[in-house]
């Protein structure tokens, strides 16, 4: 007993080693779809933020910097047009929050994996019954991991969904004001954001139809989200939210063991959408106000 109760401290410390070393690692993510998805990410062009703080979290760019240009070059930058930079700043802080929340979480979930595994071998039942110690160790590990797995993983990236449509909705309405021409009405049971987006589209000629329709499925995948906690089976749209699933990178619907059919939503597919729509928001933007479709704010 003394000689396996070591085994398992050396185990438990190399563990907590090892965890140390890759959080100190700069390690590099790739979404978990093969490579067309990972090629499809990285072409996608992040959103850099302007901070008055000394960097301190990837993609922050430190305003000191701009003392090393000419007088030339700041008043170029400063008279550069920014397109959708509110938009784009909450999209930022969708694909910040999500990371935030998904590094955090998979260090309390190793922490707890540590902790069952702990108390799984440190309970002591009278008889002693190893087989009923490892049952039980086995019971601590896996209501962890379907705590985390299942549970707190995809209410973070359900929630980021949320955020990520109602930015888009915002970013619609937003544009919607900014018409110069009349919208003509959006057919019945069309998304108004949808709908909004693919006149501007169709007025500037720009090649957004993938976005749109990926947009357009998420909005399915959402709608379930919110008006049926994410339940396919308890959702009278179900077989709409299903089919808008397999069309779409990292969402699924997967038969959950408790709660049964129910979107899942794999790490990285909302920062994926999040960080395409930094590219073609402002993109569209863009061409819409260089062509007069829509009015020129005050920031561009």
């Amino acid at each position: 007993m003394g000689r396996d109760e070591q085994v398992i401290r050396d185990h438990i410390r190399h563990q907590e080693a090892e965890d140390r070393r890759l959080e100190q690692l700069n390690l590099v993510w790739w979404p978990p779809w093969g490579a067309q998805g990972a090629e499809r990410l990285r072409l996608t062009v992040r959103f850099e933020r302007l901070t008055l703080k000394p960097p301190a979290l990837p993609g922050d760019t430190y305003l000191g910097a701009m003392t090393k240009l000419t007088q030339e070059q700041l008043d170029r930058l400063l008279e550069q047009p920014i397109y959708s930079w509110d938009v784009t700043r909450l999209l930022g802080n969708v694909v910040d929050f999500l990371e935030f929340s998904e590094g955090h979480l998979e260090w309390r979930r190793r922490a707890e994996l540590r902790k069952a595994e702990q108390e799984g071998y440190a309970v002591q039942f009278d008889p002693p019954d190893e087989h009923l110690r490892d049952s039980y160790r086995e019971h601590l590990i896996e209501n962890a991991q379907y705590r985390f797995d299942a549970g707190l993983s995809q209410s973070i990236r359900h929630s980021g969904l949320l955020s990520f449509i109602a930015t888009l909705d915002f970013c619609a309405r937003l544009f919607s004001k900014r018409c110069t021409g009349d919208i003509p009405p959006k057919p019945r049971g069309a998304s108004e954001s949808v709908h909004i987006f693919r006149y501007l589209k169709e007025e500037s000629a720009s090649g957004l139809d993938a976005q749109l329709k990926d947009l357009q499925n998420l909005i399915f995948v959402r709608n379930c989200i919110t008006h049926a906690a994410g339940l396919a089976e308890n959702y009278a749209y179900g077989n709409e939210v299903r089919a808008a699933a397999t069309e779409l990178m990292g969402i699924a619907v997967w038969y959950d063991p408790v709660l049964g059919d129910r979107i899942n939503v794999s790490e990285g597919a909302i920062e994926y959408y999040a960080r395409s729509a930094l590219a073609w928001v402002p993109a569209l933007d863009e061409e819409c106000t260089t062509k007069g479709i829509l009015k020129v704010t005050p920031n561009e």
